[in-house]
């Protein structure tokens, strides 16, 4: 992932909203451990991966052995530590490198098809949105 994301923030003429980081966050003996070796995932009750940017986490993926929430809101926070670290290396790499991104400038007018989907979903999406229940 963080090849993939170096190579598209180094790549001038692609349109890219990133850079973006991930991580891999374990426990072990009560001391959380940032992309723990193998050895160390398998005495672990915590596995969560947590990718993001800058300033935001963008997925969670997780395992857990009857983990405290305050544990894994603990482990999300790390993460986003680790990855806000990633993400400023890359910027800093394609600084060093004199990359200027090409802005991109959609060739076609979409505003008519934006609108047209807007009023069509918007109901449904705010309705959808307000529903707590798992079967929405």
């Amino acid at each position: 992932m963080l090849g993939s994301s170096l190579a598209l923030t180094l790549a001038e003429k692609i349109p890219f909203e990133g850079p973006i980081g991930a991580v891999r966050v374990g426990e072990v003996d009560g001391q959380f451990i940032v992309n723990p070796t193998f050895q160390q995932s398998l005495k672990s009750d915590l596995d969560i991966v947590v990718a993001g940017t800058e300033d935001s986490v963008i997925m969670v993926e997780a395992g857990c052995n009857f983990v405290p929430e305050e544990k894994i809101l603990q482990a999300v926070e790390l993460a986003q530590q680790e990855i806000k670290k990633q993400v400023l290396a890359q910027k800093a790499f394609a600084e060093q490198c004199g990359v200027i991104k090409q802005a991109f400038v959609n060739p076609f007018d979409t505003s008519e098809l934006k609108a047209l989907v807007y009023e069509s979903a918007k109901d449904k999406v705010f309705e959808a949105y307000h529903q707590f229940d798992r079967e929405t």
